[in-house]
């Protein structure tokens, strides 16, 4: 808010929203996101409540209440001669949605900062402020659980990823095991000592043989090798570049690549990783046919989803009680690992001593912060918020869980389907009539804020 160029205009308008009456009091009002109360359960029995009577509004009403011939219509809310026409549109008022609908999108999108961005600008049509205080290093430090052994994947960490971010004189390295609710645990993180100069130098040697391809033991008795690394290649590029391509192999599982030489970027609405491009340039500026690809990644949007899982808190002391993005950490990381996790902060940016925006600035040494980045990345790549319960149920038997781990309430919870048997079924969304053939939205060639 004050910083998007559509809602500073929005605010200089008379700011109109499509106002109707409650079907039971006949409180004449418009829609307030803070007032729809959504069913975890049950999304598709989702209601409002009005303001007057507190009234919950069904679907049904809402389908009926927002129509022209029923009295709902366009109010100006900042009126004023000075003011120009300026309207507010959002999913509550669209007849291609429901309340049940919106339900869903505001469920997925908890948890991740990007998520809720999208929700917030495309189904509620507001601002989104994405929030970037750093968090208290010592509050994170004094969460750490001891029990949590360093090298030693949890019974629920089902992707093991890892980041690199190479400097002159060395390597920062973090493992991550991400869980099926976005859960993570740190594995593994450090500094490999060695001068970068060269991709035969032996601290690369170190971060193939103790990272790439380490065997991590799990808590079934077996071990796995990570589902793929990302190493950064904003510093000694070429170098990293050779590197990548001379470790580079598919994943047997998966299939995809490995090794992913990444370059971070700048910037808001950029998405976690992107599409790859050939860099087939070696260490003699020689072309090389089908070279290493460079992947993009977002870091801008993945830094705030980062610090909003480190804000998140549990309930209780066992695992169930952490909320999905939760970040565990085990007792043995030290200070360090904490300062630069949360080495950045959100400043404001000014032009002519009026708020333009926010950006990222660095407030100490941050490596571990960038790691965890790419790491988050990594997870998006691999199918964290994509994977269906289905494939997480397969996942979790490929990596060898217990068959009585593998429940298939536990997956569809986690990813939010449908409740297992015993919960009632959710509600049969009713159909939605076809919108009328007038011109409801009230004029047309006019400036909308959607």
């Amino acid at each position: 808010a004050g910083h998007c160029r559509i809602d500073r205009s929005f605010r200089r308008s008379d700011q109109r929203f499509w106002h109707f009456a409650c079907p039971e009091c006949g409180q004449v009002q418009h829609h307030q996101p803070d007032r729809f109360r959504v069913n975890v359960s049950r999304p598709h029995a989702s209601a409002y409540e009005c303001e007057g009577c507190g009234h919950l509004i069904s679907e049904a009403e809402r389908v009926a209440m927002i129509r022209p011939d029923a009295g709902a219509q366009w109010i100006a809310t900042a009126p004023g001669g000075d003011r120009h026409p300026g309207f507010h549109l959002d999913a509550f008022i669209s007849l291609m949605m429901s309340y049940g609908a919106i339900a869903e999108d505001e469920l997925k999108s908890r948890g991740s900062e990007i998520a809720r961005k999208g929700y917030v600008n495309l189904v509620l049509g507001r601002p989104y402020a994405f929030r970037g205080d750093a968090p208290d290093h010592k509050r994170l430090m004094d969460r750490r659980e001891a029990h949590l052994k360093r090298g030693h994947i949890p019974p629920d960490g089902l992707l093991l990823t890892a980041a690199a971010d190479v400097q002159m004189r060395g390597v920062w390295y973090e493992v991550v095991a991400w869980t099926a609710d976005r859960r993570s645990y740190v594995v593994d993180a450090g500094y490999l000592g060695g001068d970068t100069e060269s991709a035969s130098a032996p601290v690369f040697e170190r971060l193939r043989r103790e990272v790439l391809d380490a065997e991590w033991p799990d808590a079934f008795g077996r071990t796995r090798r990570v589902d793929a690394l990302a190493i950064d290649s904003g510093y000694r590029a070429p170098v990293v570049y050779a590197f990548a391509r001379s470790v580079q192999r598919a994943h047997p599982i998966t299939g995809r690549d490995l090794v992913l030489a990444i370059k971070g970027q700048d910037g808001w609405g950029l998405p976690a990783i992107g599409t790859p491009k050939l860099v087939d340039i070696d260490l003699a500026g020689r072309k090389i046919k089908q070279g290493v690809r460079l992947w993009a990644v977002g870091t801008w949007p993945l830094k705030s989803s980062v610090y909003l899982d480190l804000g998140k808190v549990r309930d209780g002391a066992d695992v169930a009680a952490a909320p999905s993005g939760y970040c565990h950490f085990g007792g043995w990381l030290d200070e360090e690992y904490f300062l630069q996790l949360t080495g950045e902060h959100l400043a404001d940016i000014t032009v002519r001593g009026r708020p333009a925006g926010k950006r990222w600035q660095k407030l100490r040494d941050n490596h571990f912060l960038d790691c965890r980045v790419y790491n988050m990345a990594l997870a998006e790549y691999l199918g964290l918020s994509s994977m269906t319960p289905d494939q997480w149920r397969a996942l979790a038997r490929e990596r060898g869980l217990p068959p009585e781990a593998v429940e298939p309430s536990l997956f569809d919870m986690i990813a939010g389907a449908a409740p297992s048997a015993g919960t009632a079924p959710p509600e049969t969304p009713k159909p939605t009539p076809a919108p009328p053939a007038d011109d409801w939205l009230g004029g047309r060639g006019r400036t909308w804020r959607i």
